[in-house]
C-alpha cells in the first residue's frame, strides 16, 4: 500500500505546488511522501505489533521465552524502520530524477544520516504507542486519529515557520518537524548552522521512547508472567 501511495501523494503535492507558483516549494513533495510514510508504518504496522501477537496466540510463548520480549520488538521494529528509509528513498527517486524536482546528492551523508535517524525514533514511537494500543478496544481509532494532525503539527506538509506563533511552538515539540526542516535544506543543497540541534533532538526522541517502551513492555510483560494478565502500564 505505502509503495503504490508514495507515487500518488508526490504527483498530487506536486501539482498543487507548480500550479500555486512555488518552485521553492517543490522539495516538499519530495519529503512529505516519504516522511508520511515513515508515520504511517509506525502507526499502523509497529503500532499493531503487540495486539497481534495477543489476538495470535504469540504474546504468551514470548513471554515465556528466556529472550527479552523488548528484544524480539525491537527486531521487528528495525526491519519496518528499514522498510521506511527504502520509501523515503523511493521519494526521493521518483520527485529528484523522473518528476524533475529540483534536488542535490552533495548533502547525502547528512541526508541519509537524517533519514535513518528519523525511521529509527519514529520506529521507537510506534512501539511506545503499541503498548498503548494493545490497551484499547479499537486501536484503529487512535491510529486515524495520530495521521493527519502529526503530519501539520510536524510539518510534514507545510514548514512550522508559517504557522501562527502558538502553533509554531507545539510544532517544534514534534520531533518530525526537525527532521522536515533540516531534509528540505539538504535536498537544496544547503547545510543550516544548527543542523546538529535536529539530529540531536530526533534521536534523543529515538533514546527516550525506546527506553520508555522498553521499561512499559518489560513491566507489561513480568505481570503476564506472574499474574497471566497483560498490563500495558
Amino acid at each position: 500500500m505505502t509503495m503504490a501511495l508514495v507515487p500518488l501523494q508526490i504527483l498530487g503535492i506536486l501539482a498543487v505546488i507548480r500550479a500555486a507558483g512555488r518552485p521553492d516549494l517543490e522539495v516538499v513533495a519530495v519529503v512529505a511522501p516519504g516522511l508520511m510514510a515513515t508515520w504511517q508504518n509506525a502507526l499502523y504496522v509497529v503500532g499493531d505489533l503487540v495486539t497481534k501477537d495477543r489476538d495470535s496466540g504469540r504474546l504468551e510463548m514470548l513471554a515465556a521465552a528466556r529472550a527479552p520480549y523488548f528484544t524480539y520488538l525491537l527486531g521487528r521494529t528495525a526491519a519496518v524502520s528499514g522498510y521506511s528509509v527504502v520509501v523515503f528513498a523511493l521519494s526521493l527517486a521518483l520527485g529528484g530524477f523522473v518528476l524533475g524536482v529540483p534536488v542535490t546528492v552533495d548533502t547525502l551523508p547528512l541526508t541519509a544520516l537524517m533519514v535513518v535517524a528519523t525511521a529509527t525514533a519514529t520506529g521507537c514511537v510506534g512501539i511506545l504507542l503499541a503498548v498503548f494500543f494493545v490497551r484499547t478496544h479499537n486501536p484503529h481509532t487512535y491510529q486515524n486519529a495520530l495521521g493527519y494532525p502529526i503530519f501539520i503539527l510536524g510539518g510534514v506538509l507545510v514548514p512550522i515557520d508559517v504557522y501562527p506563533d502558538w502553533l509554531e511552538a507545539l510544532g517544534h515539540l514534534v520531533y518530525l518537524s526537525w527532521a522536515a526542516d533540516l531534509l528540505r535544506s539538504l535536498l537544496i543543497g544547503e547545510i543550516p548552522s544548527n543542523w546538529w540541534a535536529a539530529v540531536v533532538v530526533v534521536l534523543g526522541t529515538a533514546l527516550v521512547a525506546g527506553g520508555l517502551g522498553s521499561w512499559v513492555i518489560s513491566r507489561a510483560v513480568d505481570r503476564l508472567r506472574v499474574e497471566g494478565a497483560f498490563d500495558g502500564i
